[in-house]
Order: structure tokens, then C-alpha cells, then sequence
């Protein structure tokens, strides 16, 4: 965070800031940022060595990116990683290439450099970045070569990736739209402050005194999208820098204008001195979205945006967060409340990113409750099935007619763990009839198992059927297994009295 933001932030809350660690901390960072540069490039304000070979002339910074991708040309000069001439690079080896001219775009006015692939007779190499080189030959191109060789003087095929300068030029032409919509929702006040236009969004630093409420921000983005559809032609021409200002071109941040300037135009909306690549119409951009708006210094606000598919696909995964959301809303599972999952839900509004992290969260809750809640139902499996002393005072094996009758109230099951229990007790006694009942908050659940070989003699849905209103409910079910829903549970030993009778009488009946 920049040390004027901090300051105001410590002064706020009466603290007082720590200037020699702070600048301790930030000199260990410069050096970090050194010693990780790309090639050896120099971090701002040092002299960076070059190694080009010596005689070569001057060469002129030939940028032919604003009409074509893909240009033949040929190498003029070629280094390794550490910034020496070589002769050649070889397949595996990083290095610097410098072209008579070339269509990839080095890094300026907050633009990414282009990047794509250089193809020669004899090897192909990968272009990742653009860097600045001497004053003699200020443009290097850093590659990895892929396959064969590149050598010194070569004719090569330069081709920028037109999907990742496509998606770049979409976000620098909104850049400017964006720029205009600022100004027109919040006034001319506001200034350029930084930016960065890469392929995957765009950042705009920009001057204003409060935060963009969540209603401007809808509003700025509908001033971007009515000029989208719009689809004007965008205008690009040279022209004098102080006619060019004079006549309303705005003047960007960090820049040094030369004499001569290039005005890039959106009729009706945005004029600005530009040296970027823009799509040919407003319709181009497709959609923009806002992603995210905050402070990043006194005085300064910062709005992230992107567009095209990206835009699509961020209303996409809103939406899909949304629906999950909604879904986790209406189940009520898990240890979260309904409150929570409303509260979380509310989160769709903020990053979807954060949203679908917190979707994540609530999986992993919902799995973690399921799993402990088994582990749970499966401790009081085994606590009902122990010993005699531990049984409650209704749990007995009797006979009825010839035949086994358990019956046993038990706690803290539901229906499945019910289930498992019968089947359990149904594997032990071998033949035989199993009734459980299972009181819980003022109410019983009563379950009853039948072994196959006395389905026919004493069906488990007629026994329940005429045990459970003893318990003030009713029920029924299959032969060989039956459930039972009661609201008294003061009533289970009576239930279990009058079980045997009903089971004598079928059995007599028989």
C-alpha cells in the first residue's frame, strides 16, 4: 500500500508508524523485485547493461502492430539470458531477440506487451514478453526457443497471439470508455491515476474523493455497454501534441508525449492521446462488468473490469453461485442455520470468487456434519447393541407361541439407524420378530422386523398397524419390515405389552 495511505490510516486510529521499518521493508522488497526481473532488466531509475555486438547501427523502433499480427522480418540482433550477443539460440534456451521491425507491442500507457511466436527456417521459438533496450535498439523480444535453432540475421515469421491481442484490445478501448463514464457519473474532477489493460481484465486508478456506491457502479457500467452497442468505429490519427490537447484530448497519466501524437477517438464519448492498440468498433468489446471498486491512496479509487467472454463467464459462475446458494437456502442442512446461508448467500453480490469459496466452505460444513452424524448413529448403533445392563428396562427376548419377540426402546436414532438396528438384532436371534421404539422431543418412532421364515405367519405392516396407536399414531409397511410414527412416548412400555398379544393371536390364528 502506498505510505500515504498508510499514514492516513495509522493516524486515524492514533497510531504512530514505524518509518525506519517501514522503509527497511520496503528496500527488501526493490531488491526482491531485482533479483526475480525477467533477463536481467533493470528495476526503474538503474542503467541496464546491454551486450549487443559491437557496429551494429542504430535501428529505429519499427512498431507495425497497429495494422498486422504477422509480419516477415528478419533478426538483427540476438542475446542470451544474461544479455550477451550470440550467435544462436538453441532449442531449451531463453534468451533476447531484436527484429528490423516487428507487430508485438512493448508494455506502455499501462498496455501488457503482445505476446505469440517467432518461426524461422530452422527453429521456432515462443515470445512471452516485450522488453525496452538501449536507446539504439529499444525494442527486445524475450523468447524461449522450442524447436531447432535461431541464429543471428535469420528471416522470421513473427505472429502476436491475436486471441490473447484481441482480448487486450477489448480492455484498453473500454479503458477509455470507462475513463468517460467516470467522468460523466462522478465529474470532470476525476483524473486517470494508473492502469493496467491485460488480456484477462483491466485496472483503473482514478482520482475521487469518496467510494462508488454499488448504484453508480451500475450506472457507470450501463454508460460502457450503451456504448458498446452503439458498435461506433473507433478513430485513431496523428497530430500535433498541443493541438491535439488543446482541441479536449485527454492527456494520460505517466506519460511523455513527443511532438507528435496519436489521438484515439470514440465519437461522441472519449478523445485521449493513445499509443495502444483499440478494436476497430465499440461492438467489438462485447459486454463489460465491474469486478470490484475500492481505495488504493488518499484520494484515489481503483475499479477492476473485464469483458468479452471473461465479462460472460463472470454472469455465468454469478449465477451458478447463486442457484447453490438458493439450493443450500432451501435444504436447511448441515450446521449451518437458514440465517447463516442467507447472510452467505449475500456474498453472491460481492467477488465471485469469494462467493464460491463460501460455496466451498458450505460443502465441506455439510460433508463434515453428514459424516460426523454417522460416526454418531454408528456409536449409538454399537451402545444398543451392548450388554444387558446397559439395555433399557424394555429391552427383553421372550417367546410367544414358540417364537423369539425382542422389543427395546432405544435413544438418539433415526429411522435408518433404526433399521440397522433391526436388521442387526433380525441377524442375531436368527428367527424371530424385533420391535424398537425410539422416543425423541415428545415423540416416538417405532419400527418392527420379521424374519422371512414368519413374514407369512405374522406380517411386520399388521403388527405395527395395531401397536401404534397405542402410542397415539399409526403406520405400516412391507412384510418382513414396518414404521410407525407416535406423540407418546410415556405409552412404549404398554405398546410393547400389547405387541405380544397381537403376535399370539396371529400366531394362533396361523
Amino acid at each position: 500500500m502506498p505510505r500515504d495511505f498508510i499514514e492516513d490510516m495509522v493516524e486515524e486510529r492514533a497510531l504512530t508508524l514505524d518509518r525506519d521499518g517501514f522503509e527497511k521493508a520496503m528496500q527488501g522488497q526493490r531488491d526482491q523485485a531485482r533479483a526475480k526481473s525477467k533477463f536481467g532488466t533493470a528495476a526503474a531509475g538503474e542503467t541496464a547493461a546491454w551486450h549487443v555486438r559491437p557496429g551494429v547501427a542504430p535501428v529505429p523502433d519499427t512498431f507495425r502492430g497497429y495494422d498486422a499480427t504477422t509480419i516477415s522480418t528478419h533478426i538483427i540482433e540476438l542475446l542470451d539470458s544474461n544479455r550477451r550477443a550470440v550467435d544462436l539460440l538453441k532449442a531449451g534456451d531463453a534468451g533476447l531477440v531484436a527484429l528490423a521491425d516487428t507487430p508485438f507491442y512493448l508494455q506502455s500507457g499501462g498496455q501488457v506487451s503482445d505476446q505469440g511466436r517467432l518461426s524461422a527456417a530452422g527453429g521456432e521459438a515462443i515470445v512471452s514478453d516485450v522488453v525496452r533496450g538501449p536507446a539504439d535498439m529499444p525494442r527486445f523480444h524475450a523468447v524461449q526457443v522450442t524447436k531447432g535453432v535461431l541464429a543471428h540475421r535469420d528471416m522470421v515469421s513473427a505472429d502476436v497471439d491475436v486471441v490473447v491481442r484481441d482480448a487486450t484490445r477489448r480492455n484498453h478501448t473500454a479503458t477509455h470508455l470507462l475513463h468517460a463514464a467516470l467522468r460523466q457519473m462522478l465529474g470532470a474532477h476525476v483524473k486517470q491515476a494508473g492502469s493496467l489493460v491485460a488480456p484477462d481484465r483491466l485496472r483503473f486508478d482514478f482520482t475521487h474523493v469518496g467510494a462508488v456506491t454499488r448504484e453508480e457502479q451500475r450506472d457507470i457500467e450501463r454508460i460502457v455497454n450503451e456504448q458498446v452497442l452503439r458498435n461506433v468505429a473507433v478513430q485513431t490519427e496523428l497530430k500535433d501534441t498541443q493541438q491535439a490537447i488543446a482541441g479536449g484530448a485527454m492527456a494520460l497519466f505517466g506519460e511523455k508525449y513527443g511532438e507528435t501524437v496519436r489521438v484515439v477517438s470514440v465519437p461522441g464519448c472519449s478523445t485521449e492521446l493513445c499509443g495502444g492498440t483499440h478494436v476497430r468498433a465499440t461492438g467489438d468489446i462485447g459486454l463489460f462488468t465491474i469486478v470490484s471498486e475500492g481505495g488504493v491512496a488518499a484520494g484515489v479509487r481503483r475499479i477492476e473490469a473485464i469483458t468479452g467472454i471473461g465479462a460472460a463467464e463472470w454472469d455465468r459462475l454469478h449465477r451458478d453461485a447463486f442457484e447453490l446458494f438458493q439450493a443450500a437456502i432451501r435444504a436447511e442442512e448441515g450446521p449451518l442455520s437458514l440465517m447463516a446461508l442467507t447472510q452467505a448467500g449475500g456474498m453472491v453480490d460481492a467477488r465471485v470468487t469469494e462467493a464460491l469459496r463460501a460455496v466451498e466452505t458450505i460443502r465441506d460444513l455439510h460433508a463434515t456434519a453428514k459424516r460426523l452424524a454417522r460416526e454418531l448413529q454408528q456409536t449409538r448403533m454399537k451402545a444398543a447393541m451392548g450388554s444387558g445392563a446397559a439395555r433399557g428396562s424394555f429391552d427383553e427376548v421372550i417367546e410367544v407361541a414358540g417364537v423369539k419377540v425382542l422389543t427395546r426402546a432405544v435413544s438418539g436414532l433415526d429411522k435408518d439407524g433404526l433399521r440397522a438396528l433391526v436388521d442387526e438384532h433380525r441377524s442375531r436371534i436368527k428367527s424371530g420378530i424385533v420391535i424398537l421404539a425410539s422416543p425423541s422431543d415428545g415423540k416416538v418412532t417405532v419400527v418392527v422386523g420379521v424374519t422371512a421364515d414368519l413374514t407369512e405367519k405374522v406380517p411386520a405392516g399388521q403388527v405395527v398397524k395395531q401397536i401404534a396407536p397405542i402410542v397415539g399414531g399409526r403406520g405400516g409397511g412391507r412384510p418382513d419390515f414396518a414404521e410407525a410414527g407416535g406423540k407418546d412416548p410415556s405409552k412404549i412400555g404398554e405398546m410393547f405389552a400389547a405387541a405380544r398379544g397381537v403376535i399370539e393371536t396371529m400366531l394362533s390364528a396361523s
